[in-house]
């Protein structure tokens, strides 16, 4: 890491006390103007500002130097927190998450502001991009093989989740107009994926069954409520 200049300091009050850091281009000064003025992202801080007036903050540098700001800025928040009795005006730990969590009316605002966003759409990664993305995926570990997917199922054997559920005469009415035209496989197609299927694992959603009274082919679990919902019988 390059070490840079740095500058700790401590905005204070008779009650409270909020503890920052300025490198780089920025001094505490020009922190603390910024503070006052609304503008260095400390919310706590510009709330107690707002209250109380600007004039009954001070500033002191603590402590300057060469290096991590965000290093000597934590070690000074925890030598407060643990030593002082005023209150924090800190919203969080030096680069760590201040627990807020976003209302409803903050997701929907959110929500609404990026519906009709295309700023990737369309977008093509070249191949050098590609060939980056399957290198950080190397051995990852978030990828489920074929013996876990059937220790799932296992699991998930006795599941009544959808048990007493029947479709309604609409859902019905539509699972039929979905079938309805779907061409069928070829015996060519048929033999075609029964070669290429030889000797690997299937998974069990992977097995297809077809119907005896209409088109639908599909896995175990679907023609299993295919049947009972219709009263169609499987092959």
């Amino acid at each position: 890491m390059t070490e840079k200049p740095y500058e700790i300091y401590e905005i204070t009050t008779k009650d409270y006390w909020y503890v920052g850091s300025a490198s780089g281009n920025s001094t505490a000064r020009k922190r603390f103007t910024k503070h006052i003025g609304g503008r260095g992202n400390a919310k706590k801080l510009w709330a107690a500002i707002q209250e109380l007036g600007s004039e009954a903050f001070s500033l002191r540098v603590i402590e300057s130097g060469l290096g991590d700001p965000i290093e000597a800025e934590t070690r000074w928040y925890y030598k407060y927190l643990e030593n002082d009795t005023r209150q924090t005006l800190n919203g969080k730990c030096p680069n760590g998450w201040d627990g807020h969590v976003p209302s409803e009316e903050d997701r929907e605002r959110s929500r609404q502001r990026l519906l009709g966003n295309t700023y990737s759409l369309g977008l093509k990664r070249s191949v050098e991009t590609r060939a980056k993305l399957s290198a950080a995926k190397t051995g990852s570990t978030r990828r489920v093989g074929p013996n876990e997917s059937a220790i799932r199922s296992l699991r998930n054997l006795g599941n009544t989740y959808g048990k007493g559920k029947h479709p309604s005469p609409e859902t019905l009415q539509k699972l039929s107009n979905w079938q309805k035209g779907k061409p069928k496989w070829s015996d060519e197609q048929r033999a075609a994926m029964s070669v290429a299927r030889k000797g690997r694992f299937m998974h069990v959603n992977q097995m297809q069954y077809e119907c005896a009274d209409c088109d639908m082919v599909t896995n175990p679990g679907s023609m299993a409520r295919h049947t009972k919902a219709s009263g169609h019988t499987k092959r």
